[in-house]
């Protein structure tokens, strides 16, 4: 039997476990495996890491990995290889290559877990130049099970996982490192037709060494839409960024899309047209979403159509990508007119073409009352905001000292406390603004938000 202590996969000439026990005193993944010989095949790679001496408050997770695979110039998914060139997100580096690597993970928490051979691969858009980046995680036949049977997070049951996203925090890693998790998690209870992807802290290991705060994520692809609509995989067509189509039969989309570039939705018959094919109120609840978020990254879409009759058939909008968020002002009008890029056109024409039907305007107006009499209120978003930070607070000291050169725990407080002074205000300005842009009537201010008082 053949061993390493380092997280390497070990070969016939690693040590040699001789029936003396392998001490260790501190945190240490062991991987090991029998040789064989002419009679018996070689075991499979076994791996275990054991953690000493921490006092972590959320559940914690390792990925066994050889070191090479990560940070080697040459093949390392993490390193910047030898085609990194000089201008912002250097393309030609390893971490923007399509490349999966070996690896096993495994899951503490103080209810579940697991252990398991995997692939895993960098996870994101421009977030991979940063210097803490996200990982993507997959369960493939060849290298174990297909997928795992646990409550990954911790939703009351457990569930089939095929893959999912370690989130480093993205371009909120020197923000409040909460931002997506925050706005997700502030929509959900009042928005059930909205999709978003479920999230749990981790701190997370990589060859038992410490790597950060990180964010279990589902993934958006055919299996996410399967789990929230309760449909059949391959049933799943999903439109992203540029109108490109990630899964399924992209016709779909582009013939609805041209049915509302044609018609005026302000006609009864089209207007029901466009409700019986997509779902209006997550368009309204994910809209409004991006105007209390002023999220400036509106170009990260996915709307998912599953034709299953066990469906609805409708098309619905995932919420999600928040970590462009509060960083600056953007009026209501950057949401919901068409114009701008490309790919905002694409994504507002159906939204501005709506709201000139008389039953959608009210519908957009009924979901913004219940939004900011609720969701946005300013003692909801503080309370949301404050139950995620305190359950992330302790790791940040320890994820701050891991990553020095990102963010200085003392920052992050201030970055905190800066984002938290927002929620005082944030419902009367957006209220406001949608005033001025909706045009809003003396008639529907009395019906939708005379008691506000603002």
């Amino acid at each position: 039997m053949h061993y390493t202590t380092d997280g390497s996969t070990p070969t016939n000439e690693s040590p040699v476990y001789n029936d003396t026990a392998i001490a260790i005193d501190e945190t240490t993944t062991i991987r090991a495996y029998c040789e064989g010989d002419s009679s018996v095949m070689f075991s499979p790679t076994a791996t275990s890491t054991y953690i000493f001496a921490e006092k972590h408050t959320i559940p914690v997770m390792n990925i066994t990995v050889d070191s090479a695979d990560l940070f080697d110039k040459r093949r390392g998914i993490y390193a910047d290889g030898p085609g990194k060139g000089s201008v912002f997100p250097y393309k030609e580096a390893n971490f923007w290559k399509k490349w999966w690597k070996k690896a096993h993970v495994e899951f503490f928490d103080s209810v579940d877990g697991f252990s398991e051979d995997c692939e895993m691969a960098i996870f994101g858009g421009f977030s991979r130049a940063l210097p803490k980046k996200s990982f993507k995680i997959r369960f493939k036949d060849y290298t174990g099970k297909s997928e795992i049977f646990c409550d990954l997070y911790s939703e009351g049951k457990p569930s089939k996982v095929k893959n999912f996203v370690l989130r480093s925090g993205s371009q909120d890693i020197n923000g409040v490192m909460v931002r997506d998790e925050f706005f997700t998690s502030l929509m959900k209870p009042n928005s059930p037709e909205l999709l978003v992807q479920a999230y749990r802290p981790v701190a997370l290991y990589v060859n038992g060494s410490y790597f950060g705060l990180y964010y279990l994520r589902e993934k958006i692809d055919k299996h996410f839409a399967a789990k929230h609509l309760n449909v059949d995989n391959d049933s799943v067509t999903i439109i992203m960024s540029g109108m490109y189509c990630d899964e399924g039969v992209k016709k779909d989309y582009y013939d609805f899309l041209a049915y509302v570039k044609s018609h005026d939705l302000a006609e009864e018959e089209c207007y029901n047209f466009v409700k019986d094919n997509f779902d209006i109120t997550s368009l309204a609840d994910y809209k409004l979403g991006q105007i209390y978020s002023c999220n400036t990254d509106v170009g990260n879409v996915r709307f998912i159509r599953s034709s299953d009759p066990k469906g609805d058939k409708k098309w619905h909008v995932v919420y999600y990508d928040l970590d462009a968020t509060w960083a600056t002002t953007m009026s209501a009008s950057y949401y919901l007119n068409p114009g701008g890029t490309a790919v905002e056109r694409a994504v507002n024409l159906l939204i501005a073409k709506l709201l000139k039907n008389e039953d959608y305007r009210q519908l957009f107006l009924e979901r913004a009352s219940l939004l900011i009499h609720k969701t946005f209120s300013s003692q909801n978003a503080t309370a949301v905001f404050d139950k995620l930070i305190n359950s992330i607070k302790p790791e940040m000291v320890r994820n701050c000292e891991r990553w020095p050169g990102v963010m200085k725990y003392e920052r992050w407080e201030e970055n905190v406390e800066k984002f938290r002074e927002k929620f005082a205000t944030r419902d009367k300005d957006m209220l406001n603004d949608l005033r001025k842009v909706l045009e809003i009537t003396d008639e529907e201010e009395k019906k939708y938000f005379a008691d506000l008082g603002f």
